[in-house]
């Protein structure tokens, strides 16, 4: 869901091969552009809500995924195996196969960022 100020999709790039939003007007400062119901985020909450094995391994291991200074990106990385396992069956799979790493600019070479 966007606000009206914004359009999506827009292609960027030399080629048009990046797809992105724009402002189509002047957006306030602290207005959102882009609303995202909480049920489909992933976070501690949801994840124990929509996959009670998770809660379980979770609770089951407090020293990797509560106290651990990484806990909350061990749950995460975690989180996300155990759903693309699932394949088909996993509520999260459209966002799993849109999330392919070599498809995200921070990652690209400076070659690649100079084809668009």
């Amino acid at each position: 869901m966007f606000n009206p100020s914004v359009e999506y999709p827009v292609a960027f790039g030399k080629h048009g091969h990046l797809v992105g939003m724009c402002a189509a007007r002047d957006v306030p400062p602290m207005t959102a552009f882009i609303y995202i119901p909480w049920e489909l985020t992933i976070n501690e909450k949801n994840v124990r809500k929509r996959s009670p094995e998770m809660a379980e391994l979770y609770d089951k291991h407090p020293e990797i995924f509560k106290t651990h200074y990484d806990a909350e990106y061990l749950r995460l990385i975690v989180f996300l195996w155990h759903e693309a396992a699932k394949g088909e069956a996993s509520f999260w799979k459209p966002y799993l196969d849109i999330i392919n790493t070599s498809e995200m600019p921070f990652l690209w070479t400076d070659e690649e960022m100079n084809e668009f």
